[in-house]
């Protein structure tokens, strides 16, 4: 069997590209959760966008909707989507997520509660769906934290 010298090459540089790319994205999502999204939230220049980004500090464990988020600032669920971006680099989803991550991640920390407490604790309503979520966020699993 021959083999292409200049396909395994090219497969060789796409794996290296992959591998870099890859690392490269874990470091940024490690330095973007190394900011507290409260205090992220907090620098909301548009009042719209302050009053969703308090609603959401607050409010964070219950089941919030982009919908009734965008009616509480009086836009559509896309502009509100755009403006959240565009003043916080980040969307209210997003934002959620990374609230409710923090939060857990706090509560296991300090030993407060059982990962399903936490995740419930902080409006998951899947353990699945959490401990899938902590881990891409944080690079390990929940339970590491106890």
């Amino acid at each position: 069997m021959v083999t292409d010298p200049d396909n395994r090459a090219t497969k060789e540089m796409v794996l290296c590209f992959a591998s870099v790319l890859a690392s490269t994205l874990r470091q940024s999502d490690e330095l973007a959760l190394s900011v507290d999204t409260s205090q992220l939230l907090s620098k909301a220049s548009d009042p719209r966008i302050e009053k969703v980004a308090g609603h959401l500090r607050e409010h964070y464990a219950e089941n919030l909707k982009i919908s009734e988020l965008a009616k509480l600032a009086g836009l559509s669920e896309r502009n509100l989507t755009r403006l959240f971006v565009q003043e916080l680099g980040l969307s209210p989803k997003q934002a959620l997520i990374r609230l409710r991550l923090e939060r857990s991640r706090e509560l296991l920390k300090n030993r407060r509660c059982t990962v399903t407490e936490a995740c419930f604790e902080v409006g998951y309503t899947s353990l699945s769906r959490f401990i899938q979520s902590y881990r891409a966020a944080f690079g390990n699993l929940p339970s590491e934290e106890l």
